[in-house]
């Protein structure tokens, strides 16, 4: 199988393709762990959209990407506060 061959492998294959040499590109490794990383990151984007770095249809769609990453680490967020309030609760009952 050739490297820029990006049919499904056969299950004798045994493993992907490697993607062709012209889809390979940097890859970038942000920190996106809370919602102020998920602010400043979305600040950047704006940013380097106004400087005309990126393409304003590339900042939608990575606006929005973050705002579903920001809905999931908000829910992942309240879910840790809320059992630090149960947890408290509890031991107050005690």
């Amino acid at each position: 199988m050739s490297s820029d061959d990006w049919s499904v492998p056969s299950k004798s294959a045994g493993s992907w393709p490697n993607p062709p040499s012209s889809a390979k590109s940097k890859s970038v490794r942000l920190k996106l762990e809370t919602s102020r990383d998920l602010h400043k990151a979305l600040a950047r984007l704006i940013r380097a959209a106004l400087g005309g770095v990126i393409d304003t249809a590339d900042l939608g769609r990575y606006a929005n990407a973050i705002a579903t990453l920001h809905r999931i680490v908000t829910d992942g967020e309240l879910a840790a506060i809320t059992a630090r309030l149960d947890a408290l609760e509890q031991r107050n009952a005690a």
